[in-house]
């Protein structure tokens, strides 16, 4: 199978502890939306699947990747699947609390607050 490049992000404690482990709507309708400067990298690498079920199994197991530095993949931590696509290099999923929501760029590609498309 062909590996597919994926990131990690995951909320920072000290920028943002109140959106951790929160679903979508209710961090866009009480807590401002998701805004990926609240955020860290914690990986940037290859995995076996693009399924975004098996990339959760993955990083919520004892097999996860060994640099990845972040604690097990949780409600409201975003994972980006990158250019397995046509004319889109990321694509951003949000890790709700049924599955994944995908966040696009409200700004156009900048960093900073992101929507749901």
């Amino acid at each position: 199978m062909k590996s597919t490049k994926i990131m990690i992000w995951q909320i920072d404690r000290n920028k943002a502890a109140e959106k951790m482990f929160r679903d979508y709507d209710f961090v866009r309708d009480n807590l401002g939306g998701v805004d990926l400067r609240d955020y860290r990298k914690e990986f940037e690498g290859s995995v076996g699947t693009h399924d975004l079920d098996a990339i959760y199994m993955i990083f919520n197991s004892e097999a996860r990747p060994e640099r990845y530095r972040g604690r097990s993949l949780s409600i409201g931590d975003i994972v980006v699947v990158i250019g397995r696509w046509p004319r889109q290099k990321y694509r951003y999923w949000y890790v709700n609390s049924a599955g994944f929501r995908e966040l696009t760029w409200a700004d156009k590609g900048e960093v900073g607050s992101l929507k749901m498309k």
